[in-house]
Order: C-alpha cells, then sequence, then structure tokens
C-alpha cells in the first residue's frame, strides 16, 4: 500500500522529515522528481484479465511488472560519486517506488498497464542520493525492459495452463 502523505513528502525530497534534494543557488530548472516506468499488457491479454474478469491474468501482470521493477532495481539503480574530481557511475542495487495499476488507455479502451514511479532517490553508505538516470535514457534500456516485463508475463501466464501465440516477427 503506498501511503499518499509518505509518497507526496518523497516526491518532494523529504524523508521522514529532513530534506533530501539540495536547490544550488541560482539554479532554476526543475529537478528530477520521480521516473516513469510504463509496462502494458497486449491487446488480448488486457481483455481476458479486464473484460473476462481473469484474476489469474491480473496476477500474471502484477508478478510480471514487480519482477521488471526488482530487475531494473539490481541493474539500473546507481548513483554518481566524485572520485579524483570525476564523475562515476556507483550502483546503489536499491531504489523507493510505487506501482499503481490502470485499466482503461487515454480513449477509455480495456488497457491493462502498472506504472512504476521511481522516485529520485536511493540509499548509499553515505546516505541518500539521487538516481542517475543515464542507464535508462539510453534508447535499448525502455526495449530491455519491456522484454523482460512481457518474458515474465508470458511465463506466468504459461505455467497458468493459458495458451499463448507468438510473433516473432514483432518479438511478442
Amino acid at each position: 500500500q503506498v501511503d499518499p502523505t509518505e509518497f507526496k513528502e518523497l516526491l518532494d525530497g523529504r524523508h521522514e522529515g529532513k530534506k533530501l534534494r539540495t536547490i544550488f543557488k541560482g539554479e532554476n530548472k526543475k529537478p528530477t522528481l520521480a521516473l516513469d516506468l510504463t509496462f502494458s499488457a497486449p491487446k488480448s491479454v488486457s481483455l481476458t484479465g479486464l473484460v473476462n474478469r481473469d484474476k489469474e491474468v491480473l496476477h500474471c501482470h502484477d508478478q510480471a511488472v514487480k519482477e521488471v521493477a526488482d530487475y531494473f532495481e539490481k541493474n539500473h539503480a546507481a548513483t554518481r560519486i566524485q572520485v579524483d574530481n570525476h564523475a562515476m557511475q556507483r550502483q546503489t542495487g536499491n531504489m523507493v517506488a510505487a506501482i499503481f495499476q490502470h485499466d482503461t488507455s487515454r480513449e477509455l479502451d480495456p488497457n491493462l498497464h502498472s506504472h512504476v514511479v521511481v522516485v529520485n532517490m536511493t540509499h548509499t553508505k553515505d546516505g541518500w542520493k539521487s538516481l542517475d538516470g543515464k542507464e535508462l535514457y539510453r534508447k535499448d534500456t525502455p526495449v530491455l525492459l519491456d522484454q523482460v516485463y512481457k518474458s515474465a508475463l508470458a511465463r506466468n501466464l504459461m505455467e497458468r495452463g493459458y495458451a499463448l501465440k507468438f510473433d516473432h516477427e514483432k518479438g511478442s
């Protein structure tokens, strides 16, 4: 469960009443508060889960989203540190995130998808630091994360006896 007050505090750069984010004098750019990783089920999965109210399919989606969030945390959660006046990336392996599931598209069609809202903070031995988002903005990282999600979703569905049709040309 996400506590709305605590979540807002984290997005505002505070934790347990302590300010985590530093705004430098004269700095006028807006800070990055969070990253939104969105994972959408294929249309057939959305229809089966939402229209047919198949709780097993919804559970498979939820588990796949948690798996890709764990993958991101383990492999992409990092911060920047200074070593001999050079900025370097240091893996932290931890993040603060909340998952919000939605069930419609902007056009109000059935569309099972989840937002993994990753707060711009990670914990190090020196305390809380901001995330280094460079990895995420590489053009292949979102594609990789989507494939991790879809692979986990397919595996979860097959383990529960659902038959899947693979489109090898589209990689889905």
